[in-house]
């Protein structure tokens, strides 16, 4: 009997480059227009990942994705790019907490979902070696 795989659900802050992805044809998908709306919607509801993108400025984003992860550590945060040529910008989001990234462009189904399971995971990974740190830590 085939295993039937859960939806990914994700909240999108919907930037001017993400618009246009059918990113709910990979998963459960709930769209925001600001900052403000993710943080309702993360707060009366359980979600796999945020996927956003950095057009709003690299401080102020950094510091929303700062703020996620200090209120809701479980939750991967995952930077869209709309091109390769954009990767750099990503991966100093990575720095600053985010859990991954995917490119948009050109669209693949099966790349973005991949990206976007691969970002989950690590995020969940990072989140239990934090724990089993912490456990360890307090046992000493």
């Amino acid at each position: 009997m085939p295993t039937k795989t859960r939806l990914l659900s994700i909240l999108v802050l919907d930037t001017p480059s993400m618009i246009n992805y059918p990113l709910e044809n990979i998963a459960a998908v709930s769209r925001c227009k600001t900052e403000q709306q993710v943080l309702r919607k993360l707060a009366k509801g359980k979600y796999d990942a945020i996927v956003c993108g950095l057009e709003r400025g690299r401080f102020r984003r950094e510091q929303f994705l700062s703020q996620l992860q200090a209120s809701y550590p479980d939750v991967a945060v995952v930077i869209a790019i709309s091109r390769a040529k954009h990767v750099r910008a990503s991966l100093l989001a990575m720095i600053s907490g985010a859990s991954g990234f995917v490119v948009l462009s050109p669209f693949s189904e099966s790349r973005v979902t991949s990206q976007l399971q691969r970002a989950i995971l690590r995020n969940r990974l990072n989140r239990l070696v934090d724990r089993r740190l912490r456990s360890a830590a307090d046992t000493q």
